[in-house]
């Protein structure tokens, strides 16, 4: 019998792309979410449902559902099993022979997590990381296609960038700020040559114009497919995709539509991953001679049982030049972002205003690559629009800034529209040229050199390199605890300058932990690390030895050690003669032990026994007393051992000879 699968034009395959199929979403259980974007972890129960319509008798029907959530790991569903390939999770249906409409439905609990990523390292831009296996990824499609327009602005806006993360990130937020959304396009998805064109389109043609300019700086990107949390029509979940870039040895997410880059809230729900938009949501293949039609859509439902928001790792301040404008009016915020970790954090940066107010600089979704204890400021410039009262009545129009992993700031602008000195565009800029062009302080610590846990007078050292643009003067570090303070003298450190300073601590006056801070200081500049160390008192062992002093012949020599531990854990000992040594493991406080006679020579002997402690800490310590005992032997005893001595020494020497 011939077959007939993959037949396009028998219709034998049927494929919708996930953005061509509508899904329909209904409640949420705790109303609806101010800004998804602050949502750190949540947990959801999701649910879909759906039809495929049967006319006629089809054989062999095998159907793929690629529904399941990435973060389900328990689905119900009506019918099949759950199976996994490139793309995702889906749900597989085999049937011999069907005539009639198919039902399905699947549900399941997620409890999805999200966070700021953090970089041990950033590769810088534009060197290339190790790409095998991912080249289909660093491929244009049909879809994320090349063109030259293309090519030159993702040039143009990644110039200059320090790392790949902050060249990828840039094009995220130009995608952002320079598109428009229309959803005149939702359930078509068009090249990344025509929004380039148009720059305009929904959430498919965000993400198909942000892969295709990174892909022509060459790094692997794909296409996410799923869910999220936004008030498209209304606040509700709906279908959505993203992309994810691969840097650092990871994929990133990055969601140009939401202005969410390097990271994605935990309302995102993904569920396949692909080259491009151009996939399939639910594939079906079949033998005629009856067909089988997909729906239009597929109804789905998420309910928000919990939700929180993300950690704070980024502390930040914030000034505004000026909080009283006129109409046609422009002012000045700067955003001090700090990170205090001892890695590369990459944040996003959404600026929440009304209508009137217009981001001309950095743009309403912004970003900032961080390095490692430094401070690094961000500069909008605000053109307020209008205002439409008289004398004496103004608008107030309000902004909130948030910043991921660092939290909200929240201001005013008073907008009156008697106030006659203004300032233009270029006047602000100039002020922002003049701050960026100032000199910035950032410090690096390469190591600080500081035992947790110590017995005695520690030893700290410590090594800082200056990140910044300029010279770092008179660079101390304070390291304070128990009320004791010691001072680190750096000195100056010139840019990219490596300094390194080092001390003996008192101690505290009494055993136990402490919190301890270092505070970096110099005259522009203040930082502070902390750390928790431990005073602890020295394990004690004493080592006792019982039994005969003098042994006869040939027979085994019996002795008792006896051990008093003070603050061990753990206790072993090893004995050592002249001529052998024996490890014993941890017994009681006292051991037994037998050693046969050719670990001693015949007359005086040494013993050394060795106990080895090792603290509550984990740390060890060697405790030592040594023995005198003798072994007597006859005449004839004496002669053999001699013999016996003989031919051990000259078996060494041969084997000697002959090992390589």
């Amino acid at each position: 019998m011939q077959t007939f699968i993959f037949s396009e034009m028998l219709g034998v395959v049927m494929r919708f792309s996930a953005p061509l199929v509508a899904f329909f979403l209904f409640s949420v259980a705790l109303g609806a979410i101010e800004n998804p974007s602050k949502v750190g972890s949540a947990q959801l129960n999701f649910s879909a449902t759906g039809n495929l319509y049967v006319s006629g008798v089809v054989n062999d029907l095998e159907v793929k559902l690629y529904v399941v959530p990435e973060a389900c790991t328990n689905p119900v569903y009506s019918y099949g099993e759950t199976r996994s390939d490139e793309k995702g999770k889906y749900i597989y249906q085999s049937y011999d022979s069907v005539s009639d409409d198919i039902s399905w439905f699947m549900l399941c609990d997620l409890e999805q997590q999200s966070g700021m990523r953090r970089y041990s390292s950033l590769t810088q831009f534009p060197e290339r990381e190790d790409y095998t296996g991912l080249q289909q990824y660093t491929q244009f499609t049909g879809l994320v296609d090349y063109s030259d327009e293309i090519a030159i602005v993702a040039s143009e806006v990644a110039s200059g960038s320090e790392t790949n993360l902050e060249a990828v990130m840039r094009l995220a937020a130009w995608v952002y700020n320079n598109m428009d959304y229309d959803l005149n396009y939702v359930g078509t998805i068009k090249e990344a040559s025509w929004v380039m064109e148009n720059l305009k389109g929904v959430c498919a043609e965000y993400a198909t114009l942000f892969m295709s300019m990174v892909r022509t700086l060459g790094f692997p990107v794909r296409y996410v497919s799923g869910w999220a949390y936004g008030n498209v029509y209304g606040a509700q979940f709906n279908t959505h995709a993203w992309t994810e870039v691969y840097l650092e040895g990871k994929w990133v997410p990055f969601d140009p539509t939401y202005g969410e880059f390097g990271y994605v809230d935990a309302l995102h729900i993904p569920v396949s991953r692909t080259v491009d938009g151009n996939q399939s949501t639910i594939n079906v293949k079949w033998y005629p001679p009856g067909t089988v039609t997909l729906p239009t859509s597929v109804d789905s439902n998420v309910d928000v049982a919990t939700s929180s928001g993300f950690e704070q790792i980024i502390s930040f301040d914030a000034d505004l030049y000026r909080n009283e404008v006129g109409v046609d009016d422009h002012t000045l915020l700067t955003l001090n972002l700090t990170n205090p970790t001892d890695d590369y954090v990459g944040v996003s940066i959404m600026t929440i205003k009304t209508n009137s107010t217009e981001v001309l600089y950095s743009g309403e979704r912004s970003y900032a690559v961080i390095s490692p204890h430094s401070t690094q400021s961000k500069y909008f410039i605000l053109h307020m629009k209008s205002c439409d009262r008289d004398y004496p009545y103004y608008c107030v129009n309000p902004l909130d800034v948030y910043v991921s992993g660092g939290g909200t700031y929240n201001t005013t602008i008073n907008v009156k529209p008697w106030i006659g000195e203004r300032k233009s565009y270029n006047d602000i800029l100039m002020m922002v040229q003049e701050e960026e062009t100032m000199l910035k302080t950032g410090l690096e610590i390469i190591g600080i050199g500081l035992d947790d846990v110590f017995y005695e007078e520690p030893d700290v050292n410590i090594t800082v390199r200056n990140v910044g643009n300029s010279i770092i003067s008179n660079l101390v570090a304070h390291l304070c605890y128990a009320d004791i303070r010691t001072g680190l003298e750096f000195g100056n450190l010139l840019i990219n300058g490596v300094g390194t300073a080092n001390a003996t601590l008192q101690l505290p006056p009494g055993y136990g932990n402490y919190e301890m801070e270092i505070i970096f200081v110099s005259e522009d500049f203040n930082h502070t690390v902390e750390r928790r160390v431990t005073y602890a008192q020295r394990p004690d062992v004493n080592i006792s030895y019982s039994g005969e002093q003098v042994f006869h012949g040939f027979e085994h020599s019996n002795f008792l050690i006896e051990l008093d531990a003070e603050r061990c854990e753990n206790v072993s000992i090893t004995i050592t003669t002249s001529l052998a040594s024996q490890n014993v493991p941890q017994s009681a406080e006292i051991y037994n032990v037998t050693l046969p006679p050719e670990y001693f020579i015949p007359g005086s002997n040494t013993m050394l026994i060795v106990a080895h402690c090792t603290d509550v800490h984990g740390n060890n310590f060697d405790f030592e007393n040594s023995f005198t005992v003798g072994r007597e032997v006859g005449g004839v005893e004496l002669i053999f051992y001699q013999i016996s001595s003989f031919f051990a020494w000259l078996f060494n020497m041969v084997k000697n000879l002959f090992t390589p």
